[in-house]
């Protein structure tokens, strides 16, 4: 299953907030990286959003953004382990729970995606990319 359009959403939406009150060269690092990604050059995405973490240490936002810029090369381990910072960083951030969820359903980890997705909707009970993710997981976990 594919997150694409919610990723863009999710990407553009939480790094223009935190970009406002960024100095002059985090903001420009911030819009090169949103750029690549868009552009689908993810390499480049990943140097700048990696750049970004080395200016601004524990920025939730740039875990995010990085960690779904891996999942959007299905890297999910990797994305697990960034969402996972992010969420230590921010717990109020709830779109990482959905990513996180989704990334534990494609390794496999079927308890812990149910665990995700479930937490995810108590904030957004009708997303219905959450609804899918957690019903295909309570199915495979059931059915081994």
């Amino acid at each position: 299953m594919k997150l694409a359009p919610l990723i863009l959403i999710v990407l553009v939406g939480s790094f223009l907030l935190a970009a406002q009150n960024a100095p002059d060269r985090l903001r420009s690092l911030v819009e090169r990286a949103q750029a690549a990604e868009q552009q689908n050059r993810l390499d480049e995405a990943v140097t700048l959003y990696e750049e970004i973490l080395r200016i601004r240490p524990g920025w939730s936002s740039a875990e995010l953004d990085l960690g779904l810029v891996d999942h959007s090369r299905a890297d999910y381990t990797k994305e697990i382990q960034l969402l996972t910072k992010a969420l230590q960083h921010n717990p109020g951030l709830h779109s990482a729970l959905l990513f996180r969820g989704a990334s534990y359903y494609s390794t496999g980890q079927f308890d812990a995606a149910v665990r995700d997705l479930e937490q995810y909707l108590r904030h957004d009970p009708a997303n219905p990319e959450a609804l899918s993710y957690l019903a295909n997981a309570q199915l495979a976990r059931n059915n081994p």
